[in-house]
């Protein structure tokens, strides 16, 4: 490795180790993502869910061990869950883990990288047992770069000259990565082209969708919250009209937090987190995304399977990617209320509903599984 001034926030953590894995098993795959536990423990956020899918398909053909941060509450067949792996930047508590990667010995690290933070860890862990890591950014690069602070690690480096700065760490992980995978084509840093790949979110494909049915309800699915997700933007243009809408997911307490009581008996519906979706999807006209931010949401591929045309905002990058504008879904650059009130008029959605199905296709699990297969087999 150069130890050039970039390079020094990762030596230190390898300096004075002997962990190096000498025979990988070839037979093996080590899975991490930052699963974390929740009060209601069949709650998986959209990457983990997606971490849970690319298991459950490893497990088909190798030895799958999935390293994360929540107690074992997922119940995978032929998955052995490491429990209670934290990204904790200390060398001491990253010893732990390397140490636990060795005795899996894996023929590669596949990193389901949610934030920056997490990447840099795994990449330094990586590093200490000498195991080629597949880095998948499961965010858009911003996010990536944003959640990567200075701060983790930094204050153990003493009388060193180092870069304290989020970029030289991003571009660290990118250049110490054996592989790289995103989201989007969009997201591939030009850099390290050669060494990247695309892995889209995937969905599994309903049989049969009956593109016909009347449909009245406006949709949305994901964490609730004035943030990131903007669900208020929906509940103020859809609040005091006549179109039912329905909200399906998780609202906890925090920052963004929206009180879904003040909405009781009238036109929104608030039904909690569900497990499964399907009948949400099956009655909805359009699936709302107000979201600033997305990485590529899962729930616009699902909504797409089942014929629901996806509304977003053109700030949002991933939505100018999925939705074509006027043929699966619409772009907005703003007037929710009036883009939601023109959808609600139109009366034979048959054709932008056989649209969606078509476009969905590109995202079912088979296809995204062809892509991770290649860049397993890639490390060497």
């Amino acid at each position: 490795m150069n130890l050039n001034d970039n390079n020094m926030f990762l030596y230190q953590f390898i300096l004075g180790t002997d962990m190096k894995v000498k025979t990988r098993n070839q037979d093996t795959i080590l899975v991490t993502c930052n699963i974390v536990s929740r009060e209601d423990k069949n709650y998986l956020w959209g990457a983990e869910k997606y971490c849970v899918k690319i298991c459950k398909a490893l497990s088909k053909k190798y030895k799958v061990h999935l390293f994360q941060h929540a107690k074992d509450f997922l119940e995978l067949d032929n998955v052995v869950v490491h429990s209670n792996i934290d990204n904790f930047f200390s060398k001491e508590r990253m010893k732990v883990t390397a140490n636990k990667v060795k005795a899996v010995a894996p023929k590669c690290i596949l990193c389901n990288a949610g934030s920056g933070q997490q990447a840099l860890y795994w990449t330094i862990i990586a590093k200490m047992v000498n195991v080629p890591i597949i880095m998948f950014f499961h965010n858009e690069p911003e996010y990536m770069l944003k959640t990567i602070s200075n701060i983790w690690g930094m204050n153990y480096i003493k009388n060193q000259k180092v870069v304290k700065n989020s970029q030289k760490l991003y571009d660290m992980v990118l250049e110490n990565c054996n592989k790289l995978a995103f989201l989007l084509p969009q997201y591939i840093d030009k850099r390290y082209e050669k060494k990247s790949y695309v892995f889209y979110n995937c969905v599994e494909l309903p049989e049969h969708v009956d593109v016909e049915q009347e449909r009245q309800n406006i949709l949305y699915v994901g964490r609730i919250n004035s943030d990131v997700k903007r669900t208020d933007l929906l509940i103020d243009a859809v609040k005091d009209t006549e179109y039912p809408c329905y909200i399906c997911g998780y609202n906890y307490y925090g920052q963004g937090y929206i009180d879904m009581s003040w909405y009781e008996d009238t036109n929104i519906h608030y039904e909690g987190y569900q497990e499964n979706v399907a009948d949400y999807y099956k009655n909805a006209k359009v699936l709302v995304i107000p979201s600033l931010l997305e990485g590529l949401p899962t729930v616009a591929l699902e909504a797409m399977s089942y014929g629901v045309p996806v509304l977003g905002f053109k700030e949002c990058k991933s939505i100018n990617d999925i939705v074509k504008d006027g043929y699966n879904g619409w772009v907005i650059e703003n007037d929710l209320k009036g883009k939601i009130s023109e959808i609600m008029s139109i009366e034979d959605m048959t054709e932008i509903r056989k649209n969606c199905i078509e476009e969905s296709k590109k995202y079912s699990i088979e296809k995204i599984m062809v892509e991770i297969e290649k860049a397993i087999k890639s490390c060497r």
